[in-house]
């Protein structure tokens, strides 16, 4: 990916601007509540039942154990060469399952639930959340994504499996 980048800079400049598609959800929200502090985020994210959740925006994603099912059948992760038309060059791209997915189920298996798009300024620096493949690491604002698919960040975080007793 940084190929592809150094590329486009060093060809078309450095005020070029990527955008891509953003998928907003299409279903109006029952909550229009993002916490301005972190005391707040907290609460709602320890305390609020599913119903509220899903009415503010957020999504489930899948559980880990199902996630990490998936990540124990893909082979490790190696490098590809993919060539470039009308280049010398190939480009480099990571395939497969990353060091950082988890391949060890969990004793007691977690709901992943993805936070709403509104709420990515809202996600306190340093935050440990769940990434799509089940890896967890704390969140930077600097460093995130705030693409959204169906109205959700990439991320979220873990909370006990919707019915499971706790």
């Amino acid at each position: 990916m940084n190929e592809i980048i150094h590329w486009i800079e060093e060809n078309l400049g450095p005020d070029v601007t990527i955008v891509t598609p953003q998928f907003e959800r299409t279903e109006e929200l029952d909550f229009h509540y993002v916490p301005d502090n972190e005391d707040d985020f907290n609460a709602v994210l320890g305390n609020a039942p599913w119903d509220i959740l899903k009415g503010m925006g957020f999504g489930k994603w899948d559980t880990m154990n199902n996630v990490i099912k998936e990540n124990q059948g893909k082979s490790k992760a190696k490098m590809i060469e993919i060539p470039i038309i009308n280049a010398e060059q190939t480009m480099q791209i990571s395939v497969g399952r990353k060091p950082e997915h988890p391949v060890k189920l969990l004793e007691e298996d977690m709901d992943i639930v993805l936070f709403p798009g509104e709420w990515f300024d809202a996600i306190p620096e340093g935050f440990m959340v769940t990434g799509l493949y089940g890896q967890t690491y704390p969140f930077h604002v600097a460093l995130g994504d705030d693409d959204i698919r169906a109205g959700c960040l990439a991320i979220g975080f873990q909370r006990p499996v919707e019915g499971s007793k706790t």
